[in-house]
């Protein structure tokens, strides 16, 4: 009898959505901020499957861009608004414990270098927004426990950034995290489904599209017309997630990320993968959407655990 096959899943993260270190573990938490009435930062959540995903009539509503050129949502790929979901994959993951690869350390925006001081505690997210879901704050919540985690920084970025009036470090941004596990089947030998459950009742199932090998999926929270042809020099959209801090930083406290022209190319590390890394390296190519995502605008956070 053939064996049952394991399906490579990746998932991909750009705009405002912050991760969240599990104390004791390598684990995180992703919250997905609801900044939908942020007035003229107002950000769209939401989440790209496969247009062959099954989704239960009535449960999600369409995400509707003002300015969609295809690269929001690509061809064979719909989008869904996140409003207040707890995510999970009900399935079995055969990757290990979460492995966080140093490009993700080295390039994710680190939300203490915009706090003065950080000691202070504007760093740490509100623990409330890890217990319970505010569907007035947060759009979504996920915990990656599986896998690899890896942050990309655009391949023609020549910009580098840091937080304005502050002494932080210039450093090279990425505009999308990387998650990626296989998932594995135990019902025989054809391809396994994706299980993506939704508030713990709602399970959407994605099948591997034709004449691919994996699955792909985005969650994003970004400004309706997200894609820019080059990078703003100021970022002041950064300052969004301050608003979900455990101690309360001022609007008028907080600071905005400011860009320079870098000396070279910025060649990211994260380019290079080990040899036990070939099905994560193949899947991260076939996903172009990562090349289309512009600067670092509305970077991803790092929260201090």
């Amino acid at each position: 009898m053939p064996e049952a096959k394991t399906v490579p899943v990746l998932v991909s993260y750009t705009g405002i959505i912050g991760f969240v270190p599990i104390p004791r573990t390598s684990s995180y938490t992703v919250v997905v901020q609801n900044a939908r009435t942020a007035g003229h930062h107002s950000h769209l959540p939401y989440i790209v499957l496969p247009d062959n995903a099954e989704v239960p009539r009535g449960t999600l509503q369409t995400a509707v861009f003002k300015h969609d050129d295809g690269s929001n949502v690509p061809d064979g790929f719909k989008a869904y608004l996140l409003e207040g979901w707890e995510i999970s994959f009900d399935n079995h993951i055969t990757s290990s414990a979460l492995f966080v690869r140093p490009g993700f350390h080295g390039h994710v925006l680190r939300l203490a270098e915009g706090c003065q001081p950080a000691s202070q505690g504007q760093d740490k997210i509100d623990g409330s927004y890890l217990r319970t879901l505010d569907k007035d704050s947060i759009a979504a919540r996920l915990e990656l426990t599986r896998g690899i985690l890896d942050a990309r920084v655009h391949e023609i970025d020549v910009h580098e950034w840091r937080f304005a009036d502050l002494r932080s470090q210039w450093r090279a941004l990425a505009q999308v995290v990387s998650h990626f596990f296989e998932i594995g089947s135990t019902a025989g030998p054809g391809n396994p489904a994706l299980y993506v459950r939704f508030a713990g009742d709602s399970t959407f199932t994605v099948k591997v599209p034709p004449r691919k090998g994996y699955i792909l999926l985005r969650i994003a929270n970004t400004l309706e017309d997200l894609y820019y042809d080059k990078p703003n020099e100021v970022d002041e959209h950064v300052r969004l997630y301050y608003d979900l801090a455990g101690v309360t930083y001022p609007a008028a406290h907080r600071h905005n990320l400011i860009s320079r022209k870098a000396d070279k190319l910025l060649v990211p590390p994260q380019e290079s993968f080990r040899l036990d890394e070939p099905t994560f390296a193949a899947v991260l190519e076939a996903d172009d959407w990562r090349r289309k995502v512009g600067g670092a605008n509305c970077p991803p956070g790092g929260w201090t655990g």
